[in-house]
């Protein structure tokens, strides 16, 4: 049976104490910027593993040209290396 139009009452939202919201807003700025403060790390991580591979390689190849420009063989060079 339906309800007649002045039976319904108005939306009430419920009461939050001014603290509470502060303390969720607090919790979840700290939430975002630790996820970034490690997002940050783990990228930094990243590029340290390939700075270090690509200095690796270059020191092969500096050592490489060296040994080419003393005058040994280039096959004897690169298989040493």
């Amino acid at each position: 049976m339906p309800t007649a139009p002045g039976d319904l009452q108005a939306f009430q939202p419920p009461r939050v104490a001014p603290w509470v919201t502060y303390f969720i807003s607090l919790v979840l700025l700290w939430l975002i910027l630790v996820g970034f403060y490690r997002l940050n790390r783990s990228w930094q991580r990243f590029r340290s593993r390939r700075v270090s591979a690509l200095g690796a390689i270059a020191n092969i190849a500096r050592t490489s040209l060296a040994g080419l420009a003393a005058g040994r063989q280039w096959g004897d060079v690169v298989l040493e290396t």
